[in-house]
């Protein structure tokens, strides 16, 4: 439920000694003062929402010494809820991450970005150049890991739907996926049904990096927000911009 904001709960929060204060002389309206305070240190234009669930976390139950026990509540409220913010053509707005591989190559870095899609509770779609990519990928997600193994599938595995990961060269989203992967040059023309984009590109590449550039530029202007991950020299990311 959206509570109101305004001026006679905003003044609640005036002080006489300070700037403003954060509590008030009463627990009336509590959830919508403690917005009203924090609404005075966000800039005009900038979306934000205040999740007062702090309270949820408790129960009412006694437990050792006389403290209230703590028990699995809906306090950790999933951001699948609140509203993705919109581009400039109205369609929703996608955060797209530039993956810059100077160091490793795509058959090293994607596993690793898959396995943490996977352990957020993510499903994803990996956009390849070829059918004969998919195909190579295919094989590789399975024995690239001693220890283990990314759960994934492509068109001749089919239940599309029932795959964690999906491998395809098709501009499509079978298995309902909120992650898109993007390698090889491939291009999608559905960013806006994403959460998150990765697009990864070869270092060593230089018609892959200025396309990259151009992507960053039309993306950026769309109103997605881009973000540029430069690979270290171990191996890692360092997000740079």
């Amino acid at each position: 439920m959206a509570l109101p904001l305004g001026p006679n709960y905003d003044k609640m929060i005036d002080s006489d000694i300070a700037d403003m204060r954060n509590v008030t002389n009463s627990r009336d309206a509590s959830s919508i003062t403690a917005a009203q305070f924090l609404q005075r240190f966000v800039q005009e234009g900038v979306a934000w929402a205040h999740l007062d669930i702090a309270g949820m976390a408790w129960s009412t139950r006694t437990a050792v010494r006389g403290r209230r026990a703590p028990r699995p509540t809906a306090c950790a409220c999933s951001m699948r809820g609140l509203p993705r913010t919109t581009s400039a053509d109205g369609a929703m707005a996608t955060e797209v991450n530039f993956y810059h591989l100077t160091q490793a190559s795509l058959e090293d870095a994607l596993p690793r970005l898959l396995a943490k899609t996977l352990q957020a509770g993510e499903r994803a779609v990996v956009m390849l150049g070829s059918l004969e990519r998919v195909d190579a990928l295919n094989t590789h997600l399975w024995t690239h890991d001693a220890n283990g193994f990314l759960p994934h599938g492509a068109a001749r595995d089919g239940d599309a739907d029932r795959q964690p990961i999906w491998l395809t060269h098709l501009d499509e989203n079978p298995n309902g996926a909120a992650f898109l992967f993007v390698a090889d040059r491939a291009r999608s023309e559905r960013m806006a049904d994403y959460k998150r984009c990765f697009v990864l590109f070869d270092g060593r590449d230089e018609t892959a990096v200025a396309e990259s550039r151009e992507r960053w530029k039309a993306y950026k202007a769309a109103g997605h927000t881009v973000v540029y991950w430069q690979q270290t020299p171990n191996g890692g990311w360092e997000k740079k911009s």
